[in-house]
């Protein structure tokens, strides 16, 4: 997927504008084995978004926990004499964790653009967490 967020965040950019913590592995006279290119304010182009370049292009593979729920029913032994009918506590969660090739990066938002890009303009999915006591008496 291209990765519209990292692009701009490896732009010259403009006064005020943040970088990403890749930009200081980019190749410098002191830094010449990288992968990143060299920034140059004067080339427009180098960094650009809608340049035909894959540089932006970051795998779309991802490993997430997207719902889980652990539960505990007590035993009616355990309980006897307690005036407790049944008791059962229980943990549960929605898009819990998601690991994917760069920190930030959701290839579960696709915005439908071109090559399956990504501009992470949107919301992601919200993490839900719900912790709970059934108790009949």
């Amino acid at each position: 997927m291209m990765d519209s967020n990292y692009a701009t965040l490896m732009t010259p950019g403009s006064k005020g504008g943040n970088f990403h913590k890749d930009m200081f592995k980019r190749w410098t006279p002191a830094n010449t084995e990288t992968g990143i290119p060299a920034l140059m304010y004067e080339d427009n182009d180098n960094y650009s978004i809608s340049a035909a370049s894959d540089f932006f292009l970051t795998k779309a593979s991802y490993f997430s926990l997207r719902n889980i729920t652990f539960g505990y029913t007590f035993p009616k032994t355990l309980l006897a004499g307690s005036g407790i009918e049944k008791l059962r506590v229980y943990f549960s969660g929605d898009n819990i964790w998601l690991r994917s090739k760069r920190k930030g990066f959701d290839p579960r938002m696709n915005d439908g653009t071109a090559f399956g890009g990504y501009t992470g303009f949107g919301y992601a999915a919200l993490s839900t967490y719900s912790f709970g006591i059934n108790l009949s008496f």
